[in-house]
């Protein structure tokens, strides 16, 4: 077979699985969107006489079929290049990958045919996935080094030998000024034991500026921005794809609390009970 029928070859059997992808997922994917649009138009009062809570609960549900509906796909077709883009931007890379732990994406990952792990696509997903699982309780969290809203220059392991509460915000996040409160109440009750540092992922030096002005918080602050952050972003460094986001590392530099693998509520009642019973 010439070079050129190869290729052609190659692109008409990749588009012949795309196609069966979005021919497989198509009825649970229009309901998704089907269930999302009324939920909207009820929100805004465009339509009336429908539960939105039921409407949550049933687009909730309605996710997850779509998600396992994808992991299903991925299971059953572990040699081809349209299973692993599946998994790289609507599993790892996509809104599902808050619903996916690191260790269910490398078992995922493992379950790929050589030739796809060991693609350009394969080996930067097993390092994204690896950099994941390295985020989790009980690993040594990477250091950084920053300049705090002072001037002053300081590395995130200058801290070892004491207590770090990490968090990561924005300005104009209703849940980080949510929490700021109750941040500063166990900042006043605990700040000569816990060293306590919040990054802003603002976008622009502004946005950070105008948030410290709203919020004023009272404890470290810095940027993740050029001339703050000294080195690659700290977003990417910890994976930070939503906010606000804590993270109590203890004094060897090990994490042991993570707002959401902790399974934390909005309140922070399990951080402000391990905090109580470390450092009263």
């Amino acid at each position: 077979m010439k070079p050129l029928c190869i290729i052609l070859f190659v692109l008409s059997f990749a588009q012949a699985q795309a196609q069966d992808y979005e021919t497989y997922i198509k009825p649970l994917k229009d309901s998704v969107a089907n269930v999302s649009v009324l939920l909207h138009h009820v929100r805004i009062g465009y339509k009336r006489g429908y539960d939105i809570d039921s409407l949550r609960q049933s687009y909730a549900s309605l996710r997850k079929e779509l998600l396992k509906a994808k992991i299903d796909y991925i299971k059953v077709h572990p040699g081809d290049s349209v299973a692993l883009k599946v998994f790289d931007t609507e599993v790892v890379h996509g809104i599902n990958a808050l619903y996916c732990p690191p260790d269910s994406l490398m078992s995922l990952f493992s379950g790929f045919n050589r030739s796809q792990q060991e693609s350009m696509r394969g080996k930067s997903l097993h390092a994204e996935i690896v950099k994941r699982q390295n985020l989790l309780l009980n690993k040594m969290m990477p250091d950084f080094a920053f300049k705090s809203l002072d001037g002053k220059q300081y590395q995130l392991s200058s801290f070892r030998g004491k207590y770090l509460l990490l968090g990561f915000w924005f300005n104009g996040c209703k849940g980080c000024a949510e929490s700021f409160p109750i941040i500063k109440k166990l900042n006043e009750a605990y700040g000569d034991k816990l060293q306590m540092l919040s990054v802003s992922t603002d976008q622009l030096y502004e946005g950070w500026v105008n948030g410290l002005k709203r919020y004023q918080p009272t404890w470290m602050q810095t940027w993740d921005g050029k001339g703050y952050i000294n080195g690659p972003s700290v977003e990417s460094l910890y994976d930070v794809r939503y906010a606000p986001q804590y993270y109590l590392i203890d004094k060897d530099g090990k994490l042991i609390y993570h707002s959401t693998q902790s399974k934390d509520d909005d309140d922070y009642t399990v951080l402000k009970r391990m905090l109580k019973e470390l450092l009263n």
